[in-house]
């Protein structure tokens, strides 16, 4: 409970009651091959912040673009966090995919709170940031470097280890 003060206190945008995570290039790690499901697997650094999020008792969901051969789950079970999500939307399951307003429709169904309640995190400005913007959530990029055109009111983080710190004040 503390981060959803925080988070409002620091104006950006309301209390959040639920995190939507991206999963290529936010939460998996590409130095290895593909495991089971065909993703990579879930990073040390995610695995971590994951666990973190989770206990400031807030909604986790997984949101991502998936082919037809790809499943999140394997993945996330593998790393121990699989049990963290209330729900997995993978695109090849759906008929739909980001940076569709009906895929950010799903998450906001699925987290069972407003939209500005929810953050979405991910690494990719026009698949995850702006959609979500345009959907009344908050948005987090995580990059390296902002790019110049990050919107108003979208946060950056430069490594997926400061959310936590994010959400609570700290960063």
């Amino acid at each position: 409970m503390e981060a959803v003060s925080l988070w409002r206190a620091l104006g950006w945008g309301g209390a959040i009651q639920a995190v939507a995570f991206d999963y290529g290039g936010t939460l998996d790690r590409r130095d290895v091959a593909r495991g089971a499901g065909g993703s990579y697997p879930v990073s040390a650094t995610a695995q971590q912040v994951i666990g973190e999020v989770a206990r400031l008792g807030l909604v986790l969901l997984l949101a991502t673009n998936t082919t037809p051969d790809q499943d999140r789950h394997p993945a996330l079970a593998q790393a121990g966090v699989a049990h963290h999500f209330s729900c997995l939307l993978q695109s090849h399951q759906l008929t739909t995919d980001k940076p569709d307003a009906e895929f950010f429709e799903l998450v906001h169904q699925k987290a069972g709170c407003p939209p500005e309640a929810i953050l979405f995190v991910g690494d990719n400005p026009n698949h995850d940031v702006h959609p979500a913007l345009e959907h009344g959530m908050n948005a987090v990029l995580v990059a390296p470097a902002a790019p110049i055109d990050l919107p108003a009111g979208a946060a950056h983080i430069t490594d997926l280890a400061h959310l936590p710190g994010l959400l609570k004040g700290t960063t």
